[in-house]
């Protein structure tokens, strides 16, 4: 009987444990999905964003576990299919991330379209070629 008992607090803890890792996943992916969103904004003319190409490629990682870690969610995947279709449609993004939330408990439905593409950055102006800044944009010396 104690044996029995035993498995069974072992298989019972062993699935908590792994429904909570996986919800820690499915958290941690909607934040950064949700913090990396300003490589998509839109900027001011002649602007660029400040961020390095790890910074795009940490974003690309994110988006890609969206498949993995909401795969038993159909309404996620879809949603992740509208966007994949057009990565420049903000609002597809917007119900991308607001479908993640409702399975991780997090209340995003309190928040507008706007706050939720509200993005902090920090630009620059665009750098110029020496070619450009004498000859004007669209320049270039060979």
């Amino acid at each position: 009987m104690s044996v029995w008992g035993s498995r069974t607090v072992l298989s019972t803890s062993m699935a908590n444990l792994e429904r909570a890792e996986a919800r820690r996943l499915r958290v941690q992916c909607l934040v950064n999905v949700s913090g990396w969103k300003f490589l998509g904004a839109a900027l001011k003319p002649g602007h660029t964003p400040i961020c390095t190409d790890a910074d795009q490629s940490q974003s690309m990682f994110e988006l890609n576990k969206v498949f993995t870690l909401w795969a038993d969610d159909p309404e996620v995947l879809t949603k992740a299919r509208d966007y994949y279709g057009d990565i420049n449609n903000r609002v597809r993004l917007f119900n991308l991330i607001r479908s993640m939330a409702r399975t991780t408990m997090l209340n995003f439905d309190a928040l507008s379209d706007q706050d939720i593409g509200s993005v902090f950055t920090i630009t620059r102006p665009a750098i110029q070629t020496p070619a450009q800044e004498i000859y004007g944009p669209g320049t270039s010396v060979k």
